[in-house]
């Protein structure tokens, strides 16, 4: 999925227990964040901060789509 999205030029590094850092250079954009939000749970942004910003917002967002009234 990973290079379906960013081709071969792309820098993984293996963490462990299942877990990899992957290392792109490219635009921060929503089709971004989109995109690392269909893994859930499972990614998480990590730099640079303008992107972590945007995950956080866009999570805001969505919880405030299923409020317990």
């Amino acid at each position: 999925m990973v290079i379906d999205r960013f081709s071969m030029d792309v820098k993984t590094r293996n963490l462990g227990n299942g877990f990899f850092l992957l290392e792109v250079e490219g635009v921060v954009s929503m089709g971004l964040v989109r995109w690392l939000l269909t893994w859930g749970a499972d990614a998480k942004a990590v730099r640079p901060a303008k992107l972590v910003d945007m995950m956080k917002r866009e999570i805001d967002r969505y919880a405030g789509l299923y409020l317990i009234i």
